[in-house]
């Protein structure tokens, strides 16, 4: 079941680096479309969602969760470590790459004002939300579809408004993702070898007492 699921999550992740490299043709054609779908009821929907999908919000709320039950604390700390491996990616691409975000490429309408270092690629939005899937797939399966749609709105909240290109939320999307599924891994191998390495000790005592 586990060579399955790391089998299916190579593919995944294969499957959008190679659309990752064909987007860059149909980003601007895909933004202007998403412009087009701007609308005073969708707005203010929208507007929540891209707020509330700040890389911050989704760190507290994330966090929180783990908090709440007392044996889901351990998972706090490789959390912790995919938010800030990710973060750190990500901001080095956008001092290394500069993107100009669309509204600015392509004349959009929008509502928020970004610093100038706050380039377009990769989206931190996508990175924050999508680095904690791989590890609320293992400990929350019950939310993880929703989390999933939610981490989804997000990022189509980003395109909607012309802050970022869609290659741009699914780099951070894969970054973030990626970073989840490492730090998941890692600490599961930790954990396994503590296991064998206590049971190893256990089994030495109980042979020096006989």
């Amino acid at each position: 079941m586990v060579q399955k699921k790391t089998f299916i999550y190579t593919g995944i992740f294969v499957l959008l680096l190679l659309i990752l490299l064909l987007f860059p043709f149909l980003d601007n054609f895909l933004s202007l479309q998403a412009a087009g779908l701007q609308n005073n009821f969708l707005n203010p929907i929208m507007f929540w969602l891209s707020n509330i999908g700040s890389g911050i919000v989704v760190f507290f709320i994330i966090t929180a969760l783990f908090l709440y039950e007392e044996r889901k604390r351990r998972w706090i700390i490789p959390l912790w470590l995919s938010f800030l491996v990710s973060s750190i990616i990500v901001f080095a691409l956008k001092f290394l790459i500069m993107r100009e975000r669309p509204f600015e490429l392509l004349s959009l309408h929008t509502f928020k004002e970004f610093a100038l270092w706050n380039s377009s690629f990769p989206s931190w939005h996508a990175a924050m939300a999508f680095a904690a899937l791989p590890i609320i797939d293992k400990e929350f399966p019950k939310i993880y579809l929703f989390w999933v749609i939610f981490a989804l709105l997000i990022v189509f909240s980003r395109i909607y408004f012309g802050y970022h290109f869609v290659s741009d939320v699914i780099a951070g999307a894969l970054i973030g993702y990626f970073s989840g599924f490492v730090f998941l891994k890692l600490w599961k191998r930790q954990k396994k070898r503590k296991t064998n390495g206590t049971n190893l000790r256990n089994k030495k005592l109980k042979n020096k007492k006989k």
